[in-house]
């Protein structure tokens, strides 16, 4: 499917020619309906692009861009889109294209000096110290190489994972337990002889139960939960596209997931134990059941988010993804987090965020 290049764009918005003798032209999107088709035709493996992601940014107060890039003659086709939210921190104020821009197909890639170009232009009139691009691109030297030659750099710290950990379900039930790792099928199997009762929906009550346990699992576990607000806009943001499932037992709530939905995939983007779980494998039957959901929504894929590096047994993350590659399935390797300077003031928030990355031990 191609989308016709808008009319009438002004001519401060149209990009200049790439180097490679390509032309294309950058210009917002302000249609749900087009920007939902492209991303249906790519099915990037993520939510950070979708339609509804921007809008869960515009409830926590920030601005949102949605750009096209349109590629060929005046009649041209849409071969590149990119979110791009404004984050105000203290530290510093930046574009950020979380899991972006996606790319038609390969050789779409040839319009992104255009793309950059035009971000960098609104970098200046907005004031911003920096663009950072956590793409999707595969963390393989050409890809390092393409943003090096547009003077990107390693950003000090990641953003969203970038190394994730995705499971095909394509499969037939038998054929996805034979592909687990064998305590987790018998922990799977054995929860499903037990009293443990699965709860799903999206409505405030879900959501309360679901803070619960996430607040407790964060005081316990030590890490920085988001805020009450991050998730209540999500949930509202995705509607329907977004899920809780509740692991109880004997009345008490013990195990959340919190599931979205996009495209062929679902998405496990945020969880929450009670140390009772340990004792009832609550979190293996609730993953299991999110990955039957995800099959009868008709989903192709289950996306675990994000792991630690193979290996690395220190990093915050590391059972947590013995625990996510239990069920079978293979690793999804990104570039890492990519910045491009556009003010002095970057290189202040550059220090600031070498030292939280050193302290939190990634």
């Amino acid at each position: 499917m191609q989308f016709p290049a808008p009319k009438n764009v002004p001519l401060s918005r149209i990009a200049r020619p790439s180097p490679g003798g390509g032309h294309y032209r950058v210009n917002e999107i302000s249609s749900r309906d087009a920007w939902n088709a492209f991303l249906a035709r790519v099915r990037p493996h993520t939510f950070l692009q979708s339609w509804e992601w921007g809008e869960f940014n515009r409830r926590q107060g920030n601005r949102v861009y949605r750009f096209g890039v349109w590629s060929g003659p005046e009649e041209g086709s849409l071969c590149t889109v990119a979110q791009v939210v404004v984050i105000a921190a203290r530290r510093a104020t930046f574009l950020f294209c979380p899991h972006g821009p996606v790319f038609s197909d390969p050789a779409a890639r040839a319009s992104l000096p255009a793309l950059v170009s035009h971000l960098r232009t609104l970098g200046k009139q907005q004031g911003v110290s920096f663009l950072r691009f956590s793409s999707m691109l595969s963390d393989t030297q050409e890809s390092r190489v393409l943003l090096r030659q547009l003077h990107f750099r390693n950003a000090p710290i990641h953003m969203h994972p970038e190394l994730a950990w995705l499971l095909d379900i394509s499969r037939n039930e038998e054929q996805l337990l034979q592909g687990m790792r064998k305590t987790t099928r018998y922990l799977i199997r054995r929860s499903l002889q037990g009293n443990l009762e699965i709860l799903r929906g999206n409505s405030a009550a879900e959501l309360e139960e679901f803070l619960k346990l996430y607040q407790s699992t964060a005081q316990r576990q030590h890490f920085i939960a988001f805020p009450e607000r991050y998730l209540r806009d999500e949930l509202e943001a995705f509607g329907h596209d977004a899920e809780i499932l509740l692991a109880r037992c004997d009345g008490s709530v013990i195990a959340g997931a919190f599931i979205v939905y996009t495209a062929d995939s679902a998405f496990y983007h945020h969880g929450a134990t009670l140390p009772a779980a340990g004792k009832i494998p609550a979190a293996y039957r609730l993953q299991w059941e999110a990955i039957r959901t995800a099959q009868q929504r008709g989903c192709r894929w289950y996306n675990f988010w994000g792991i630690a590096p193979a290996g690395n047994v220190r990093h915050p993350w590391h059972g947590l993804s013995q625990f996510k590659q239990g069920f079978g399935g293979f690793p999804e390797a990104y570039l890492h987090a990519q910045d491009l300077a556009i003010s002095w003031r970057y290189w202040l928030n550059y220090l600031i965020e070498r030292a939280r990355r050193a302290r939190r031990g990634l």
